[in-house]
């Protein structure tokens, strides 16, 4: 028999047919986007099928691009909605078909429910593809596909730093997923079965799901756990409003979802945004509330479009401003963070190991770095670079590399030809991570790349002219340093937000590997006025 290939989301404990479907709890019968709320067609002893009715329409490109040369009757477009709404074992489960995922509010399912029911399998999984999210900071998001299936180890994952959020895989033995299957928030999978023979299906891939075996398998993967309690939620949520009004770097907000194609897409938009974005920024977002931002709900009620480059009427994606929160925020409880609007506590023994990592990091305490009185960056650059013996300036001067347009930052201060100083303002944690990385790749290129030496020779010698005492050799670093500006610090190490503390153990380990030494400092920032 043929099988067809279904998409499963599992609804948060809870939650009701009106949470779940976008629309139907409405008092208006509309849902978010203003359309009308889908139709129900009731499957009597199984479940209920919620729909939108097909539209036929003729595509953009073909007036503005052949104008009145094509006919126009021969090229339609139509698309369907439909969700299979089913009670298995007192869970609601979804079934979506077409572009049924938009019919379902994604605040009301199980997040990685998929991707768990996956990691879970009995068989013997490989993988094609996987999906990862960058905690440490800056929210990036990363597909990582090989030529072959390969055990997750092989994608080199960095489970120190990087969430999973989906996998693509074959699973061979497996009665229930054998087969190729997807998991991330969804589970999609082949099935031969109809909708009178599914019941029993969803009910044992609840079971994988419940069963938590993938902790035995990948045992990193809560590291970062979803945190749950309702009230925990409601009080991470209003620090959370607390931070955004008063401007604070710790939350930030950015794409819930990977954008595949950046030049698909013209900006985003959103209710006041006054016209087309290039970005999602918390600065520019808090001022649109019109009687200002002070619940969460609003957060949840408001929405950012992803319009289309080429018809900024059409939208490619569509977000709650909640969805695109990132950041994190400490707790009397623990540590939080926050990831595409989903909250996570992270395990108390791996945060107790980042940070007694932290706390052992080496001080750099060969010279004495200046106060930096009232001071940006640039300023404060130039002042250590003259008050410090065997300084060198290096602040924007970028050096090219590879065969593209790529160009990195050498460090801001260069001292000696070995001690390489990258100096930044206390900010949230996506601008420290950024200066950690920064300094790692700068110094594997000086490790291991000749022509990128020779140009950053070529850049020292404009602006050390005479003694030519800071030349550079291959593999000639010897330590990398970090000074961070800031009011708070514990001894003479900065206080750094977790996330970020995570990023630097990382960095440190990875330099360390190749023998060089990573330190840190805390430059004291003064205010007079």
């Amino acid at each position: 028999m043929a099988k067809t290939k279904i998409s499963v989301y599992l609804i948060r404990e809870g939650k009701s047919a009106k949470d779940a479907i976008d629309g139907l709890g409405s008092g208006d019968g509309r849902r978010e986007n203003g359309r009308p709320a889908p139709l129900i067609c009731p499957v009597p002893g199984v479940g209920d099928i919620y729909y939108s009715t097909s539209t036929v329409r003729v595509p953009l490109w073909l007036d503005r691009f052949f104008g009145e040369h094509a006919p126009r009757d021969a090229f339609k477009l139509a698309s369907s909605s439909a969700v299979f709404l089913v009670e298995v074992s007192g869970r609601l489960m979804a079934i979506v078909f077409g572009h049924g995922r938009h019919l379902v509010d994604m605040d009301a399912i199980e997040p990685r429910f998929g991707l768990k029911t996956v990691l879970s399998s009995s068989g013997d999984a490989a993988f094609r593809k996987v999906n990862t999210t960058s905690v440490a900071g800056n929210a990036g998001k990363s597909a990582l596909q090989l030529p072959r299936l390969s055990s997750l180890d092989e994608f080199e994952i960095d489970s120190v730093i990087d969430t999973l959020d989906t996998v693509d895989a074959r699973i061979e033995g497996d009665e229930l997923l054998g087969g190729t299957v997807t998991g991330g928030d969804a589970l999609s999978f082949s099935t031969d079965k109809g909708v009178e023979e599914i019941i029993p299906v969803l009910g044992e891939v609840l079971k994988r799901y419940q069963s938590d075996a993938y902790k035995g398998y990948y045992p990193w993967i809560d590291n970062i756990s979803q945190v749950k309690n309702s009230a925990m939620l409601s009080r991470l949520k209003e620090r959370a409003i607390e931070l955004m009004v008063s401007g604070d770097p710790a939350i930030w907000t950015a794409p819930a979802e990977m954008v595949p194609s950046w030049d698909s897409i013209a900006g985003f938009r959103w209710p006041g945004s006054d016209g087309v974005r290039e970005d999602i920024l918390v600065e520019d977002l808090v001022p649109t509330f019109r009687h200002g931002l002070s619940e969460y709900a609003q957060l949840e009620s408001k929405y950012i479009e992803a319009v289309d480059a080429q018809d900024t009427g059409h939208v490619r994606f569509r977000w709650s401003i909640a969805r695109c929160l990132y950041g994190e925020l400490d707790l009397p409880e623990g540590h939080f963070c926050v990831n595409a609007g989903r909250w996570y506590r992270i395990d108390k023994d791996y945060a107790r190991d980042v940070n007694s990592r932290y706390k052992r990091a080496m001080v750099f305490n060969e010279m004495i770095l200046p106060d930096c009185v009232d001071m940006n960056e640039g300023q404060y650059n130039k002042l250590l670079a003259s008050s410090g013996e065997d300084c060198l300036l290096m602040d924007a001067k970028t050096i090219h590399y590879g065969e593209g347009n790529s160009s990195i930052e050498l460090c801001d201060v260069l001292r000696g030809s070995n001690t390489f100083i990258h100096v930044k303002h206390y900010s949230g944690s996506a601008t420290l991570s950024h200066l950690f990385f920064q300094g790692l790749n700068s110094a594997t290129m000086l490790m291991s790349d000749q022509g990128f030496v020779d140009r950053a020779n070529e850049k020292i010698k404009a602006q050390d002219v005479t003694t030519g005492k800071h030349q550079l050799s291959l593999r000639g670093v010897e330590q990398v340093v970090y000074g961070i500006i800031c009011k708070r610090y514990d001894g003479q190490l900065p206080n750094i937000p977790f996330l970020s503390r995570i990023s630097y153990t990382e960095v440190e380990r990875k330099l360390r590997a190749m023998r060089v030494d990573c330190k840190i400092c805390a430059i004291y920032e003064v205010k007079t006025s």
